[in-house]
């Protein structure tokens, strides 16, 4: 099985088990990302891996405006991203 297809089965596991209005589907620590940053006031889809932008946007295109974004960490070298939604 391919990694992002492994990726896919973690979100639809995570979504059924979620409980209440807002449903977890994955999140993205600093392994999902570059390990060079393309700026130092951040990160965004540009800096992700190919694979996790891959699954970064089938879930834009599954969830569209109802895909939540959420900072977890902010520390530059542990930082992490929690996706969720309220479809």
């Amino acid at each position: 099985m391919k990694k992002l297809d492994t990726l896919k089965k973690q979100v639809r596991e995570n979504y059924k088990a979620s409980t209440g209005k807002e449903k977890h589907l994955i999140t993205l620590e600093r392994s999902a990302f570059k390990k060079t940053l393309s700026t130092k006031q951040g990160f965004g889809t540009q800096d992700m891996k190919p694979t996790y932008l891959d699954l970064y946007t089938f879930l834009l295109k599954k969830y569209g405006t109802k895909l939540i974004v959420k900072p977890i960490s902010m520390l530059h070298s542990e930082f992490a991203i929690k996706l969720t939604t309220t479809a």
